[in-house]
């Protein structure tokens, strides 16, 4: 069986990840310290198999690995992912058996638990070529820090500030100020519509019709946020 190795940079894992046709992902510690002196992730990617990723990782905190993991884990329900620690399995989500929102659901509430699930509405909200589907927490789920905002543009991890703002919007006086919403929302679109090159990490994209994206986003929400 043949295997190759490459080492990536923290800013290319997850372009790279998203691209691959795999089933399942194994990510295993190696150690903890810094490699040649850089206190960046580096990646060093064992593909053993056509259909299973081996991710031998050096990292300075696993929390930081944790926390990629299940950005990437909640975008890829159709595949498996392990994350072992000094030989003990730290967390594992086993791929879903179909396409159901019922069975995404279940990787939903893995990660991000069952309070959020039985206190968030699924979201299905469609207009020519912009779909936005997901789920949209209700207010009460509002906290200080903003572990709990997933937003994906085709598929891919975004933090961009038309998403966020239209989502805040929403939400309006429902939540208090510097408090964050709870959602886990994927956001698909033609992708010439979209430019996914105006931030070095990739976390912000540039839409073509910003204002129609927003205020699309801002719709939706605000449909699933009634009782």
């Amino acid at each position: 069986m043949h295997a190759f190795y490459q080492i990536f940079h923290l800013k290319t894992f997850q372009k790279t990840l998203f691209s691959c046709p795999v089933s399942e992902f194994r990510i295993l510690e190696l150690t903890a310290r810094t490699v040649a002196q850089v206190s960046a992730l580096v990646f060093l990617l064992v593909c053993s198999s056509g259909n299973t990723f081996f991710f031998l990782f050096f990292f300075d905190h696993l929390q930081i690995l944790a926390d990629h993991r299940a950005r990437i884990a909640l975008a890829k329900p159709h595949v498996s992912f392990t994350l072992s620690h000094n030989g003990k399995v730290v967390r594992q989500y086993r791929k879903v058996v179909d396409n159901s929102v019922e069975q995404k659901q279940k990787r939903v509430a893995a990660i991000c638990g069952d309070a959020f699930i039985q206190q968030a509405n699924y979201l299905d909200w469609q207009h020519g070529d912009l779909h936005l589907h997901g789920w949209i927490g209700s207010p009460k789920l509002a906290r200080p820090q903003n572990d709990l905002c997933y937003s994906y543009v085709n598929g891919r991890m975004m933090r961009d500030k038309t998403i966020n703002h239209a989502i805040r919007q929403a939400y309006g006086e429902h939540i208090a100020q510097g408090d964050y919403p709870a959602f886990v929302l994927f956001l698909d679109l033609d992708p010439t519509h979209v430019d996914v090159n105006v931030h070095p990490a990739k976390h912000e994209v540039r839409f073509h019709q910003g204002r129609l994206v927003h205020d699309f986003i801002l719709q939706g929400v605000l449909q699933a946020l009634q009782p």
